[in-house]
């Protein structure tokens, strides 16, 4: 009996760790973003983008949402020379997911709205991180 409990108190240690381990791999999230106008046929999709210090709320909500969406449309507005932008981002943790997301989102842009498709490349812009103080 001594033995079971000492087996079970092991493998419960190395369950634990080992989920704590996953955890720390998986930090970080993955964004991209699109910003178009509705006056213009012409939307712009930034590269997928890993930002290591970001961490979802226990909602699973990336915090200061509003204020990346700003630093795309902002771009976009002076560096490209368009006015009247509306920038979304998405966001996960998971590359796969964000990767499928992206494919998804430039095909219906390019079929189903008949926007012309401007690839921001990470070169030109990169998201910053949002601290909290």
């Amino acid at each position: 009996m001594k033995l079971l409990k000492t087996f079970v108190a092991v493998a419960l240690v190395l369950v634990l760790s080992s989920a704590t381990i996953v955890r720390e791999k998986d930090r970080g999230v993955y964004l991209f973003g699109i910003s178009s106008s509705f006056m213009d046929t012409i939307a712009y999709f930034t590269t997928i983008q890993q930002l290591d210090t970001v961490q979802l709320t226990k909602g699973g909500v990336l915090p200061f949402l509003p204020n990346y969406s700003s630093q795309l449309e902002n771009y976009v507005e002076v560096m490209k020379s368009n006015p009247n932008q509306t920038g979304t981002v998405i966001y996960s943790t998971s590359k796969k997911k964000i990767e499928k997301d992206r494919t998804k989102l430039l095909n219906r842009y390019k079929k189903k709205m008949s926007h012309q498709i401007s690839i921001i490349p990470i070169e030109e812009f990169t998201f910053s991180p949002i601290n909290p103080e």
